[in-house]
């Protein structure tokens, strides 16, 4: 078998960040190529003198020999000029542009890019890294341009131009491929969430018809055991539901209640509202009888005329409420939050 089948394509990386250099390391290992980092254009010349990478990927701007004067040197080296040198540069200026012919680099790579164009591109140069016949032609060129362009044209071949701009072009096609497939994701993106958001929305309509038509109180407390929420069924009792957020949950109830045999009971609200079957309760798990207080001035027509406990103002009711408690990692003791139940009318069940 040929061993150069099993032989693992050799990069060379000028880069004086470690950082940008362990960051272009990583993608190259990823797609199995053998890679060596050199700090700097003379280290990366020393290297390739010894070594013969199969390509080399440089940045331009570093100390002690910057990437153009680098790319120079080993093109002007006979032994060294068959090696492709990809320079990765900003093109921000002319200054730039010229300083890149100059350096006679094979191709040029816009900052940013992205991975895919880099392994394209060098999976290109490796393809004609065996026709070494394919040497481009020189063809003297003018243009009328500037001095610092007309010096230029005397010493670069026209091939050389053609595989700058093109690189640059083919770079920006590559870019704009990739923006369309993002583009094309956003929008099936959009739509699932268009469809998702109008899956929501029915289902919350769905769920508030159900919530609104519940004829139990439904509430939420605070750790202080005032209202954080309560629905529209507490109306009925002459309550408007959002003056009661912020108040105290014993308002709406008397004071006291009544046992089975009338006698009159203190009501302990600080168990209440720690739940009534929740965590470190008393009642876990009994539903508690208090007397909610009716506000006849405000109170629905229908339970105005309606005898309420022989018409004292109030009517019974069974709470039902799950303390809320928050575990800290680092403690066995759990915080209480808060908590959440229903008040249900039993009255009429009573009687």
């Amino acid at each position: 078998m040929d061993d150069n089948m099993d032989k693992k394509s050799h990069i060379l990386i000028v880069e004086d960040s470690q950082v940008q250099a362990l960051i272009l390391k990583r993608i190259l290992l990823k797609y199995n190529y053998e890679v060596d980092v050199a700090i700097n254009g003379e280290e990366g010349i020393n290297y390739a003198k010894h070594f013969r990478p199969d390509i080399i990927i440089s940045d331009v701007t570093m100390p002690v020999m910057d990437g153009y004067e680098m790319c120079c040197r080993i093109k002007d080296d006979e032994d060294l000029s068959h090696i492709p040198v990809i320079l990765l540069t900003q093109l921000s200026s002319t200054t730039d542009i010229i300083a890149g012919l100059k350096s006679k680099a094979d191709t040029f790579i816009n900052k940013p890019f992205s991975d895919s164009y880099l392994i394209y591109v060098i999976n290109y140069y490796l393809s004609l890294a065996n026709d070494l016949d394919a040497k481009k032609t020189s063809s003297q060129f003018n243009i009328l341009f500037n001095d610092s362009i007309q010096g230029l044209a005397k010493n670069v071949d026209i091939s050389q131009i053609l595989t700058f701009l093109l690189s640059t072009y083919e770079h920006k096609i590559f870019q704009g491929k990739e923006q369309q497939e993002i583009q094309n994701s956003l929008k099936t993106l959009n739509e699932q969430l268009k469809k998702r958001t109008s899956e929501l929305k029915a289902s919350e309509e769905k769920y508030q018809g159900l919530f609104l038509s519940i004829p139990d109180i439904i509430y939420s407390l605070d750790k202080d055991g005032n209202f954080a929420y309560i629905n529209e069924a507490v109306s009925k009792y002459g309550y408007t539901p959002s003056k009661l957020i912020g108040r105290h949950f014993s308002e709406i109830f008397m004071s006291y209640t009544l046992d089975v045999d009338e006698k009159i009971l203190d009501v302990d609200f600080k168990s209440i509202i720690r739940g009534t079957n929740g965590p470190k309760s008393d009642n876990r798990y009994n539903l508690i009888q208090l007397l909610l207080k009716v506000d006849k001035k405000n109170v629905l027509g229908t339970l105005r005329n309606q005898p309420s406990e022989e018409n004292k103002g109030y009517v019974l009711v069974e709470v039902n409420s799950c303390g809320l408690f928050n575990t800290i990692s680092f403690q066995q003791d759990m915080v209480f939050i808060g908590s959440a139940g229903t008040i249900r009318d039993i009255s009429r069940r009573v009687k």
